[in-house]
């Protein structure tokens, strides 16, 4: 079993909204209905964003930001989500401080599914 993610998959850093730390922005988390989720899908595998269908959720997507993803493909994918060009997802983001990623991020105590507007970051409200 992974216990923790490599500090390497921590290099996308953006700003918490409320707190101002420095977040470590692992992938995105969508729920919705057909064309939105396969245009998601379609959306993250263009900008070689590893992506699928959650097992089991027909209607719930996940796009993991791996090291070597570049920033603009991850925050370009969050803002397609969010605008709505996409169709009607809700989007909830993956994210771990930081400031604990030196040794690597535990998955079980570090990583957390929080909403959308948890983020700061240009273009992100």
């Amino acid at each position: 079993m992974l216990d923790a993610v490599p500090p390497s998959a921590c290099s996308i850093v953006v700003e918490a909204a409320s707190s101002k730390a420095a977040t470590c922005f692992l992938g995105l988390i969508v729920h919705g209905k057909g064309a939105a989720i396969d245009s998601f899908i379609a959306s993250a595998s263009a900008r070689q964003i590893n992506v699928s269908r959650v097992a089991g959720e027909k209607n719930e997507a996940m796009a993991v930001f791996q090291a070597g993803t570049a920033a603009e493909a991850a925050l370009w994918l969050f803002r397609e989500a969010t605008s709505g060009r996409l169709g009607k997802l809700k989007v909830e983001i993956i994210v771990s401080p930081a400031a604990s990623a030196g040794d690597g991020v535990d998955l079980d105590s570090e990583v957390r599914v929080v909403d959308s507007d948890y983020l700061a970051f240009p273009g992100s409200r």
